[in-house]
């Protein structure tokens, strides 16, 4: 039995602070099978030298993220 995908972003905790919102909310984030799955953006914060996505997953489950712009990108 193979695992289940999971997104490539690096998980991370609430990264503390105000979160903004955004203009273009649809984003495609590549998953550990080499799909590129809709994601719904709910914000973005700028912290400690990164950014971060707080990101609503296609099974609607939510969590924040660190950007990396290999794995995500708009819809």
């Amino acid at each position: 039995m193979s695992a289940k995908p999971e997104p490539l972003l690096p998980v991370t905790g609430d990264p503390r602070g105000w979160s903004h919102p955004v203009r273009r909310p649809r984003a495609h984030a590549l998953y550990s099978d080499g799909v590129w799955r809709t994601c719904q953006i709910l914000g973005w914060l700028g912290a400690r030298g990164q950014w971060y996505l707080h990101i609503r997953w296609p099974d609607g489950q939510t969590d924040w993220r660190k950007y990396d712009r290999r794995y995500i990108h708009p819809a």
